[in-house]
């Protein structure tokens, strides 16, 4: 009988704790992807809490301090999809025929600085047309990895992270992110040692 009741006692436990653990908000469990970024997100709340009361335009403009996650996988998507265009079967460029074109598609997410050095490297221009030069993709931001991020001042973050990668070996990519009147945008791209 003693121990029927134990077992039943034991069992109740652990099913409290399985039933705890199960329902935990999913952004507790994703606190571990991406600390950095995380530690800076559950700053927010206090700021958003006291702000909101008296003003949302500036919870508005606190939130625009920090770019996601999200958006920071979907610039530098966006960014390589640009460089790993659809092509015809001679190399050219099915979607656009000059690089100017083409830099201005890259002006949508990141400053012409950035984006020319790559075009002017990954492409050229021949007999009115763009062609892509086939090489390797440039050593590159990895979504799924960690990273850290700084802020410089408001409305922009230096991104930096640490890779490896069978082609290029070890690397650090910095990137840095600008917020602008047109929402954020890559303005700064390095490879430090």
């Amino acid at each position: 009988m003693r121990r029927l009741i134990a077992g039943l006692i034991c069992t109740s436990v652990l099913g409290i704790v399985i039933i705890l653990f199960t329902s935990l908000d999913s952004s507790v469990l994703s606190n571990e992807k991406h600390p950095s970024v995380n530690a800076e997100e559950k700053k927010l709340p206090s700021i958003v809490d006291k702000e909101i009361i008296h003003n949302t335009s500036t919870v508005d403009t606190q939130l625009e301090t920090t770019p996601s996650h999200d958006t920071i996988v979907e610039l530098t998507t966006q960014f390589m999809n640009l460089i790993v265009q659809d092509l015809y079967e001679d190399y050219q460029v099915v979607h656009y025929d000059s690089k100017d074109e083409l830099l201005e598609e890259f002006e949508k997410i990141a400053s012409k600085e950035v984006a020319k050095p790559f075009v002017d490297f990954y492409f050229k221009e021949k007999n009115g047309n763009l062609y892509i030069v086939p090489t390797e993709t440039p050593a590159w931001f990895v979504k799924d990895k960690d990273y850290d991020m700084k802020q410089i001042e408001d409305g922009q973050v230096k991104i930096n992270q640490f890779n490896e990668s069978e082609f290029f070996g070890d690397y650090t990519i910095e990137l840095t992110f600008t917020y602008t009147n047109k929402g954020w945008k890559i303005t700064n791209i390095t490879y430090p040692n």
